[in-house]
């Protein structure tokens, strides 16, 4: 399985890619648009964790995760088909922002746990509105079914962002029981 962009899953023309398809650079300004990152991951089997890397804070980024069917000409969480956390601390499903956690900013590391079709996110370590992947508590939301997809969405030009879908890359230990969603190379990805 890769464990990299696909350029036929991210909005055509918003997005360049380049080291092997491993790096994709925001290209769009002014307008949501929406990338998909592999392996993809089993929302009721996977106990699955990995991180974005919000490497340059130069606008609206959204990160998280989104079905096979998510509307790439938007941002993630736009509808049903994904869950995400905003830059501005929001978290997104369906359209509908709710408070949720700390802002984000350069160099800020946002970890994501799946299990039992329920998704967390941390900043530096901490998980955010008091969620525990361990103990299954508090997760942002317990919606997710089918299969998801790592994404981000950007909204102008020059933030930098990377995912880490493997356990030596990590920043942080994933939560007791949960594994890394793959086992090759990072992916970077340059958007807002």
């Amino acid at each position: 399985m890769p464990n990299y962009f696909n350029p036929s899953d991210a909005y055509s023309g918003a997005f360049t890619f380049s080291n092997n398809d491993k790096t994709a650079t925001y290209a769009a300004s002014s307008v949501w648009r929406s990338a998909r990152c592999y392996p993809p991951i089993d929302t009721a089997n996977d106990s699955a964790y990995f991180e974005f890397v919000f490497a340059t804070n130069a606008g609206s980024s959204i990160f998280g995760v989104g079905t096979a069917s998510a509307d790439l000409a938007s941002y993630v969480g736009a509808s049903t088909t994904g869950w995400s956390y905003h830059q501005d601390g929001r978290k997104f499903y369906n359209g509908s922002p709710e408070l949720f956690g700390a802002t984000l900013t350069t160099g800020d590391i946002i970890g994501v746990a799946i299990k039992n079709g329920k998704i967390w996110f941390s900043k530096n370590g901490t998980w955010q509105a008091s969620g525990n992947p361990e103990t299954e508590a508090n997760p942002a939301y317990s919606n997710l079914t089918g299969t998801v997809y790592p994404a981000i969405s950007g909204y102008s030009q020059n933030s930098v962002a990377t995912v880490r879908t493997m356990a030596g890359e990590f920043s942080y230990s994933p939560p007791s029981g949960f594994s890394a969603i793959a086992s090759g190379d990072s992916v970077s990805i340059t958007g807002s």
